[in-house]
């Protein structure tokens, strides 16, 4: 009898150590499994072929006349020209009275392929309860240039599962047909094989989901470039190459700063007075600025209560607005780009310094890359990978050539 209670009782603990290490295993190869599926995805949507492939799946969803030409290639990115006549477009564009306070909470997870695409992101992604400003609709001048915009605020999952989600669309797409495709095949395929992007455009004309933020979460973006003189007098732009570990992009070339509006106060927020005061897109820009440009992490998101005051206080943002006051630097709105594939819009913007004791700077590149360059213009017209540029940036950088800004400053550089 004492045998059998030895044997019960040693029996019962090996069935739970074997349980144990069993669940410990399958825990260990979903995370491997889960960081293989990460890094194969951030590899193939960085590589040459599969931006080829996903270039000519939009231009047949969305027509060659939506997409952009510059570099002599097509980039899936679509403009929208700014009034640049506005005197102080960060007031006039985002008007506390044209924000919603209300979630409009996007069932996001009932929509084809949330798991799986949740297996092959969410460790990129930090904060997904991040509040955000979702764009609903943009108002324009008698001209047809943007002048404001309304939104409502949402949370970056929201975004990922609504917005980011559609190039995992198209990445299925390639895993299946990237050998066997022909051009003709590709408009067929497009229109029965992104189930999510089809149900944004249902029952839509394409400019209306183009020119909005309708059917989805699509979190504004905000991106500037930076155009300085350097002691001889050129100017100069600030370029990065993202990392590979990021949500969104990683490995293209873009300008900086460049990222999502979003509120800097704890982030999950739902105190009005903090939501209305950080609809700014101005202090969106500066946030922006102090952490890609300078690394500075605590810019990320707010802790312990801290305001958005804290960015305007900072001195390299008291350095920019010192130098518009007295006239050395200005900010100019050129418009909104919107990339095809996840279907956001960043409103873009220049920055132009005059004052050359700027380049002086010591540039610090934050988490999201390696290191910041300073590019000519030439330099920039000469990159070899231009398939690697983001497609916002390119867009950027057509907005800005096509401006009268641009005209500013090369006219006399070209006289001389």
């Amino acid at each position: 009898m004492l045998n059998f209670f030895i044997g019960a009782i040693v029996g019962f603990f090996l069935d739970k150590f074997f349980d144990f290490i069993w669940k410990k295993l399958n825990n260990y190869w979903f995370v491997v499994r889960k960081e293989k599926n990460a890094k194969k995805y951030s590899e193939v949507v960085a590589s040459e072929d599969f931006i080829e492939f996903q270039t000519k799946v939009l231009m047949a969803y969305y027509g060659k006349e939506n997409c952009l030409y510059l570099f002599e290639r097509y980039y899936p990115a679509f403009i929208l020209y700014g009034d640049t006549t506005l005197s102080d477009p960060f007031n006039e564009l985002n008007e506390p009275d044209n924000l919603c306070l209300t979630d409009k909470n996007y069932p996001f997870r009932e929509s084809h392929y949330y798991k799986k695409y949740k297996g092959v992101i969410s460790a990129t992604i930090k904060r997904p309860l991040m509040q955000g400003y979702m764009l609903e609709s943009f108002s324009y001048n008698s001209e047809g240039k943007i002048k404001g915009l309304s939104a409502w605020v949402g949370t970056y999952e929201e975004n990922v599962y609504t917005s980011h989600i559609l190039e995992y669309e198209i990445y299925r797409m390639y895993i299946k047909h990237r050998k066997n495709l022909s051009k003709a095949d590709i408009e067929s395929v497009a229109q029965k094989e992104m189930p999510i992007r089809n149900k944004i455009h249902e029952n839509r004309p394409i400019a209306n989901v183009l020119c909005s933020g309708c059917a989805r979460a699509s979190l504004l973006g905000v991106q500037m470039l930076i155009l300085f003189k350097n002691k001889n007098g050129a100017y100069k732009v600030l370029v990065i190459k993202r990392s590979q570990d990021v949500a969104a992009k990683p490995g293209f070339i873009q300008f900086v700063p460049s990222g999502g509006f979003e509120v800097f106060e704890n982030s999950d927020t739902h105190n009005k007075r903090e939501l209305l005061e950080n609809f700014s897109v101005k202090n969106a820009l500066f946030r922006e600025y102090v952490e890609e440009l300078f690394g500075i992490e605590e810019f990320e998101f707010g802790q312990g209560g801290e305001t958005i005051n804290k960015v305007s206080n900072y001195s390299q943002v008291k350095e920019i607005q010192n130098m518009i006051d007295n006239g050395t630097a200005k900010f100019v709105f050129l418009g909104s780009a919107v990339d095809l594939t996840g279907l956001r819009h960043e409103l873009s913007f220049a920055l132009v310094i005059n004052d050359d004791r700027y380049c002086e700077n010591i540039f610090k590149s934050n988490s999201e890359s390696k290191k910041i360059e300073r590019y000519s213009f030439e330099d920039i017209e000469g990159i070899e990978e231009k398939h690697k540029i983001n497609p916002t940036s390119a867009a950027l950088w057509k907005l800005f050539t096509e401006s009268e800004l641009y005209n500013e400053i090369t006219l006399p550089q070209k006289n001389n």
